[in-house]
């Protein structure tokens, strides 16, 4: 089988449990994921069943596409496969990729995101009220024939190397008390809430917390957050699933929390429904402004390029205090200890 997950680092650790789903098929044989830098650490040790292609994102979207068939048909055309799984974001690049193997069965979304999918052999509704997990889940239900199937958490692996040297540079930094991971980014500006350096503050103070973050992009120095220098993935989960619980913006690393099953405050803005916290029996707080008519300003498949708000520019994020944010906190964190 052909999969394809083209996409960048959220959407790929959404995938995981589609993904296991399929390689616990029992007429499962040997499944080929095509995915980006992103999704290469996601996806491997999943399973032996698993062969990763990988292609730079950037060459699978729109002009990019066809430097990117060019670069993995050759790699692909000696194989023979019976069945291609597409998602609801997936690009022209993965449709014509499946329709050039010439793979009978091309099971993808009737979406229009994509004019790609037109090439596909079965296009499968699109419910806008599913979250992405229940999603990525619907290729494989027709395949398998099993429409009963429900998202189950799957974490990444973590190296176990990569814990001891996190759990290394944590003495270093002088971390000696459990840590809350704290991740300010976020993809687009306006999922980034501002008051990060005031929750940290509080945490400290108040619950006598450390809070770590190891940013990939610039931010602010903060006396009450202990900063990491930037980690590869593999690192950056060891420090996540170390942690007590996550706070942060709507993003990849967010749900990396999730599939790591750490209790996780999410601080959601302008972002569409179907991204919520979905990773089963896992301690959440989603914390959202809802009475804003701009709310959410994001779309199943669409992504404004600003905050369109001129009245109250980001305020499904300004509106959103640190009092809640830490009350959420102490509540994810007393239901983890309830659960022993």
């Amino acid at each position: 089988m052909l999969v394809d997950k083209c996409s960048t680092l959220g959407d790929c650790i959404c995938y995981l449990p589609a993904l296991k789903a399929l390689v616990d098929w029992p007429r499962a044989g040997r499944i080929t994921v095509v995915t980006t830098p992103f999704g290469e650490p996601v996806f491997a040790n999943l399973s032996p069943k698993v062969d990763l292609v990988v292609v730079p994102w950037r060459q699978t979207l729109h002009a990019g596409a066809l430097v990117g068939w060019l670069r993995v048909l050759p790699r692909l055309a000696f194989r023979r496969y019976g069945a291609a799984l597409h998602n609801h974001h997936s690009q022209t690049f993965a449709y014509g990729l499946a329709w050039a193997l010439r793979i009978p069965v091309r099971i993808g979304f009737d979406f229009g995101m994509a004019r790609g999918n037109r090439l596909a052999s079965v296009r499968l509704p699109l419910d806008p009220a599913k979250n992405v997990l229940d999603l990525n889940l619907e290729p494989v239900r027709h395949l398998t024939r099993q429409p009963d199937l429900r998202p189950a958490r799957v974490p990444p692996w973590v190296d176990a190397n990569e814990a001891v040297a996190v759990r290394r540079q944590l003495a270093e930094a002088g971390v000696s008390t459990p840590y809350v991971a704290l991740h300010r980014g976020a993809r687009q500006a306006y999922r980034r809430w501002p008051y990060f350096e005031e929750l940290a503050r509080r945490i400290s103070s108040d619950m006598k917390l450390g809070v770590v973050e190891a940013p990939e992009q610039e931010v602010a120095a903060s006396p009450d957050i202990i900063r990491l220098p930037p980690l590869s993935f593999r690192a950056f989960a060891a420090l996540v699933a170390g942690a007590r619980a996550f706070v942060g913006n709507n993003s990849g690393p967010m749900h990396l929390a999730g599939a790591l099953g750490v209790p996780t405050v999410v601080l959601q803005g302008a972002s569409a429904e179907n991204w919520s916290f979905a990773w089963p029996g896992v301690s959440h707080r989603s914390l959202r402004v809802r009475h804003l008519p701009c709310v959410p300003c994001e779309k199943l498949g669409y992504y404004p390029p600003d905050c369109a708000n001129l009245e109250h520019p980001l305020g499904c994020l300004r509106e959103l205090p640190v009092a809640e944010a830490l009350t959420a906190l102490r509540e994810v964190l007393a239901e983890e200890e309830k659960k022993g």
